[in-house]
C-alpha cells in the first residue's frame, strides 16, 4: 500500500484535508483528517510497529479521540498485507467507526466520501476530567516549572509494574522503567538518542493502559488509577521538552515531569501539586 500516493490522491480529491494533522494536547493523531461534506473523518493507517504491537495503534486512536472533537469519525485502513490476526482482533476493530480494506485509490476516495457517522464517542465526563487535569498541570508548570534536584533513577519497589494489554486479553504489559508504590507511579526515561516519540513510546503506552481500560471499543477510566500520582523523573528536562508539544503530551497522559532523587521529594511534590490543584479548583 503506497501511503504517499494515497495521501496525494486525498489532497487532490478533498479540498479540506490535512496530512499529518497536529493537535495541541498530544502527538497521537490520525494520519489524515478529511472533511467530506458530511463530517470530519480521521484516517488511520497502521505503522509497521503498530502491526507488530497493536497496543500502540489503540493508544493512538483513543488518545487522539480524547484530544479531538467527538464528532470526528475514525476509519482504519488495512491492506491485503495486514496480518489476519490483526483484523480479526475485536479490540482493534471495535475501536474504530469503520474498518476498510484498501482496494485502490478510487475505491478509497469513494468510501471515505460516504456519510460515516461517529459511533465510538468519548464519554463527556471522561474528556472533562482529562482536560481539567491537563490545564491544572499546565497552570502548575507555568508557575513552578520543574522541580529540580539531584537526579536518581528511583525504584519504590523491586517489582516491575504491569498493566493489562488492550489488544491481547490476559497478557500483561511490562515497563522496566515504571514502578508504583501505593499512591505513586514513578517513571524514568531510559537513556537513548532516539526521537521523543520513539524514546517515550513504551512509557506513553504504559501510562495510557494504566489510566484506562477498553470495553467494546469504548474508553473507561480505571478506578484504581484515579488516586495515583504520576510523575516522570528526568535528567535535563529542558532538552527533552524543547518542543512544547512533547511536554503537553506527557501532561495530557497524566505525568508531571520533574528531577528528583528521593521518595521524600516525590511526596513533597505530590503534596504541593495536590494543594495547588485544590486551591485553583482543578480537583
Amino acid at each position: 500500500m503506497d501511503t504517499k500516493g494515497i495521501f496525494a490522491n486525498i489532497e487532490d480529491k478533498f479540498e479540506h484535508s490535512v496530512i499529518g494533522p497536529v493537535n495541541p494536547f498530544t502527538i497521537d493523531n490520525p494520519d489524515v483528517l478529511i472533511y467530506n461534506t458530511h463530517q470530519l473523518v480521521g484516517l488511520y493507517i497502521p505503522l509497521a510497529k503498530e502491526l507488530e504491537n497493536p497496543d500502540l495503534l489503540l493508544r493512538r486512536v483513543h488518545m487522539s479521540r480524547l484530544a479531538l472533537r467527538s464528532s470526528i469519525s475514525s476509519v482504519l485502513l488495512l491492506s491485503e498485507d495486514t496480518p489476519e490476526q490483526f483484523y480479526n482482533n475485536d479490540a482493534i476493530t471495535s475501536s474504530f467507526d469503520r474498518v476498510h480494506f484498501f482496494d485502490g485509490d478510487n475505491d478509497l476516495i469513494s468510501y471515505i466520501s460516504d456519510d460515516i457517522k461517529p459511533v465510538r464517542r468519548v464519554d463527556k465526563r471522561l474528556r472533562g476530567e482529562v482536560m481539567k487535569r491537563f490545564w491544572g498541570a499546565m497552570d502548575y508548570m507555568d508557575i513552578h516549572s520543574y522541580l529540580r534536584n539531584d537526579y536518581m533513577n528511583i525504584r519504590c519497589r523491586p517489582e516491575i509494574a504491569t498493566v493489562a494489554s488492550w489488544s491481547r486479553p490476559g497478557y500483561m504489559r511490562r515497563s522496566t522503567y515504571t514502578s508504583y508504590d501505593n499512591s505513586y507511579l514513578i517513571t524514568s526515561k531510559r537513556k537513548t538518542k532516539q526521537s521523543f516519540k520513539e524514546g517515550y513510546e513504551d512509557i506513553m503506552s504504559f501510562a495510557t493502559m494504566f489510566n484506562y481500560s477498553l470495553s467494546d471499543g469504548y474508553l473507561k477510566r480505571n478506578p484504581y488509577a484515579s488516586d495515583i500520582f504520576m510523575y516522570l523523573n528526568l535528567e535535563e528536562p529542558d532538552i527533552i521538552f524543547n518542543r512544547g508539544i512533547n511536554l503537553r503530551t506527557m501532561l495530557f497522559l497524566g505525568y508531571l515531569p520533574c528531577t528528583v532523587g528521593s521518595v521524600e521529594e516525590v511526596k513533597f511534590l505530590n503534596d504541593q501539586y495536590y494543594s495547588f490543584r485544590k486551591e485553583r479548583k482543578y480537583l
